[in-house]
């Protein structure tokens, strides 16, 4: 657009009209949002989140994705904010920061009430980000100084930044203790590298690779399981047509060590949701699940051929297809 033939004036007025626009269509962005999480469509898609789906499909930077989903979980909350973003007396930064406000309270077990979450949105109500920032420092420093935040410096370093309790301090002075033999100078990164190898190697399932002895104990140890139907066996329930639920025979939900490992290596350790319209796959690593393909409640067998690696939301977005949602 060539704007040099607008007068001083309409340009001032053209653009607070536009400002002014824009934050009603931010507003609508976040009802959209909110909407799309709540019918999953975002997990329908492949995504993982509704931060993914921000991210991937809407195109936002991370920090752009994520004020808009703290002020559309604000608004849900306390549906008087919508007015006063679109007024412009909070903006959608400060918002975002309200939300983590009261998110951090909650996890602290500090949680606020209706009341007080809306007497703090009009504490921040026409305040500048740095005012904002200060003012919930007055209230509880600690919701703000616990953020973990990452700084990528150049393509083989990142910067970390983060601040921690004394409890968690005290465990890693503890584990740099024993771990001393290994890192003499106490370096954090190097201790960092060897407690990611020490997790990686007892946690995932393509850095392990069972023995004879460990394959004979594993066949002791399901031999067991198949003789004491206290500990494995659970009643399966298969749901008819007619919703109308049948209980049937025990059936062991144990997954064989060699079995996990065989499909961990074949879906790479991701999952493996895929939308069937664009074959978007989901390939998160978070919360990483084992699923029955056919259900065991439909007698679906534990083979690697009726196995997948799926989320946590995808397990439970396909969970409900079958089930249904829990009331």
């Amino acid at each position: 657009m060539n704007l040099k033939h607008f007068s001083n004036q309409n340009l001032l007025e053209n653009a607070k009209r536009l400002s002014s626009e824009e934050r009603k269509i931010t507003t609508e962005i976040l009802h959209h949002l909110r909407e799309i999480e709540n019918r999953k469509l975002h997990l329908e898609m492949g995504f993982s989140s509704i931060f993914e789906y921000c991210l991937r499909e809407l195109k936002y930077s991370e920090s752009q994705a994520q004020r808009r989903i703290c002020a559309m979980r604000l608004i849900r909350d306390l549906p008087e904010v919508e007015a006063k973003i679109k007024e412009g007396s909070l903006s959608l930064s400060n918002a975002a920061k309200i939300q983590s406000f009261i998110r951090q309270a909650y996890k602290d077990e500090k949680p606020l009430n209706l009341s007080e979450k809306k007497e703090l949105v009009q504490k921040i109500e026409n305040k500048s980000t740095r005012e904002c920032e200060l003012e919930l420092i007055k209230l509880s420093p600690e919701p703000i100084i616990t953020r973990s935040k990452e700084r990528i410096i150049s393509e083989e370093y990142t910067e970390l930044k983060l601040t921690i309790k004394k409890d968690l301090k005290d465990k890693i002075d503890q584990v740099k203790n024993l771990l001393s033999h290994q890192n003499p100078e106490g370096d954090l990164n190097k201790l960092l590298e060897l407690m990611c190898d020490m997790v990686i190697k007892k946690k995932d399932p393509s850095q392990r690779r069972a023995s004879t002895s460990q394959q004979v104990e594993l066949k002791k140890e399901v031999e067991a399981q198949k003789i004491n139907k206290n500990v494995v066996g659970t009643l399966s329930k298969e749901i008819s047509d007619s919703k109308n639920r049948k209980i049937c025979k025990p059936v062991n939900r144990y997954i064989p060590g060699t079995i996990k490992q065989e499909v961990y290596m074949r879906d790479k350790g991701c999952c493996t949701f895929t939308d069937q319209k664009t074959k978007r796959r989901c390939n998160s690593k978070h919360l990483i699940q084992y699923d029955h393909i056919k259900p065991m409640a439909f007698n679906g067998e534990t083979t690697v051929q009726n196995l997948r690696l799926l989320c946590f939301q995808h397990h439970k977005l396909v969970t409900e297809r079958v089930f249904g949602t829990p009331s």
